[in-house]
């Protein structure tokens, strides 16, 4: 359980755990497409919207992985807490409020938790900027860091309070927010595992960069629904710019029968299926450097 303490931070609980290929988060990558389609509103639906923002594979895996490879914490990568009163637009605020929270996540995977505490101050600071601190108790949120026991509860609390604030900025048509925060967080965790895959040249962290493709659809067709906000604008450019180096990347799907097998009177079905994914060393250098490049410009 110490692996989910990125939900120390219930605004960003979008950032936390549904795998990618959950059946429910592709209906609504789906629907979402046809509703893109269709709609002329720059408002996206918030069930659909949030039913893709869960589809998206949490940050905290790919930290998870970095720490499994065997490399070494390194605060230098992290945004710097005292950026944070840098950060005078709501987009700005938004979207490095995802970037703290991707950095949390992977302070505590290796259990820095004096760091954590300085972060969380960094991410409470931008909610109330935000004017979305009422969704935060974080004289509890910092009780319960301190305690893993209190991780189921923290979960808890911190999915129904992300619902919540969903919900409500998607009321005040302020959605944009949780796409940014969605993107920011993405796009610190990819920056992140590129740094630490030029010391450690572990192909399962390679493949997680490459896997990154299909998450980045996702998020652009998010940021595509407000394009007419001009930082989504500008961020849909930046995104797409990374996109088109994801698509020299070849991703290919071995479909197999699955096989179905009775354990303790239950039927458990297997997946047989494969996908392989080809990264050359190349495309890691070119998606590293974009990804600084896009990260930079965020936290500066």
């Amino acid at each position: 359980m110490k692996k989910i303490f990125l939900i120390l931070t219930t605004g960003l609980i979008m950032l936390s755990a549904c795998d990618g290929g959950d059946k429910s988060g592709d209906d609504a990558f789906d629907s979402l497409m046809v509703s893109k389609n269709e709609q002329t509103s720059s408002e996206v639906s918030s069930e659909l919207a949030l039913e893709v923002i869960k589809s998206i594979p949490s940050p905290l895996e790919m930290s998870v992985l970095i720490k499994e490879v065997g490399a070494k914490y390194q605060s230098s990568m992290l945004n710097a807490t005292t950026n944070s009163t840098n950060y005078t637009t709501n987009a700005k605020r938004a979207l490095n409020m995802g970037i703290y929270g991707a950095d949390l996540g992977y302070i505590n995977i290796y259990n820095q938790k004096q760091d954590a505490i300085s972060y969380l101050n960094s991410i409470t600071g931008l909610a109330e900027d935000l004017k979305i601190g009422q969704f935060f108790d974080i004289a509890t949120l910092k009780r319960m860091a301190t305690n893993s026991s209190n991780l189921d509860s923290l979960l808890y609390i911190s999915t129904n309070n992300f619902e919540k604030m969903n919900g409500y900025l998607q009321d005040q048509k302020r959605g944009n927010l949780s796409t940014f925060m969605l993107s920011g967080g993405w796009i610190e965790a990819l920056y992140i595992a590129t740094e630490v895959v030029k010391n450690n040249k572990s192909q399962e962290l390679v493949t997680k960069i490459g896997e990154q493709k299909v998450v980045l659809d996702q998020i652009l067709l998010l940021l595509d629904f407000y394009k007419s906000d001009p930082s989504a604008a500008d961020l849909g450019k930046e995104f797409k710019e990374l996109k088109s180096i994801y698509d020299k990347i070849q991703i290919t799907h071995e479909y197999k029968e699955p096989t179905i097998t009775e354990v303790n009177g239950i039927m458990m079905v297997t997946d047989n299926s494969t996908t392989t994914i080809n990264v050359t060393p190349e495309q890691i250098i070119d998606i590293s450097n974009k990804a600084k490049s896009i990260r930079n410009k965020i936290i500066g």
